[in-house]
């Protein structure tokens, strides 16, 4: 099954609101409640 990629544009990134948000390829962006955000990498290395 095929995910879509490159979901998130710099216009969405820039007000998303609170929560977590993939782009369909592994990378994530987290927005905190303090204001703040990070991106993340969730990746599967043999099965884990």
């Amino acid at each position: 099954m095929a995910h879509a990629l490159n979901k998130l544009t710099a216009a969405f990134v820039k007000s998303a609101p609170l929560g977590k948000f993939s782009d369909g390829g592994g990378l994530w962006l987290h927005k905190r409640a303090d204001g703040g955000a990070q991106w993340f990498l969730r990746i599967t290395v043999h099965g884990r």
